[in-house]
């Protein structure tokens, strides 16, 4: 859940969840219903505005694109697989492009897709720890290297700070079998 005060008695409330397919609409109500009862007791409110929609996650394939055009954003790969975060990845898309006049390109480092692949496979693995692994991670980092790791710009403090607060043997499981499941894929091509 997210909240955003723009005063004392407004505020932006966005409910969220990780899933393999979107909810009922209702589900997303009754969560921010519930959560301004139990956390604000709040009981009663209007709604001023609404919005929905769906930031996909994990690997997530540019779709068919006209070779005409350059995409930027989610049909280019801006968006982060672990996080669904893009803003700063589209702007060093567009970066690239100005500077270079180019095609845009995936604008995330190697090693950060392969930590976000083993992250979301632990979740998809063990969906019961994903809150308490999200706490230990947000306990673990203050908001600027937080913010670095991510937007992509974490330097070698953060990543440890990052690989500390998550349960070893947990990852490690996890990222053998990511290894072994690339291997795999990597022999049926050959």
């Amino acid at each position: 859940m997210y909240v955003l005060g723009y005063d004392a008695y407004t505020a932006l409330v966005e409910s969220t969840f990780f899933s393999t397919s979107p909810h009922r609409e209702e589900v997303y109500d009754e969560a921010i219903k519930d959560y301004l009862s139990r956390i604000y007791n709040v009981t009663s409110f209007e709604i001023i505005k609404s919005e929905k929609g769906i930031i996909p996650m994990g690997d997530v394939r540019p779709k068919d694109q006209n070779p005409f055009l350059y995409s930027i954003g989610s049909n280019a790969g801006a968006i982060r697989p672990s996080s669904g975060y893009a803003f700063s990845f589209i702007q060093k898309q567009i970066t690239r492009f100005l500077d270079r006049q180019t095609k845009p390109t995936n604008p995330h480092k190697k090693h950060d897709l392969m930590m976000d692949h083993i992250f979301l496979e632990v979740l998809k693995s063990h969906p019961e720890k994903a809150q308490r692994l999200f706490f230990k991670l947000a306990r673990a980092l203050d908001g600027d290297s937080f913010a670095r790791f991510l937007s992509g710009e974490a330097n070698i403090k953060d990543y440890f700070l990052v690989i500390n607060s998550m349960p070893k043997w947990l990852f490690i499981n996890q990222a053998v079998r990511v290894i072994i499941e690339k291997w795999k894929r990597i022999a049926k091509w050959a």
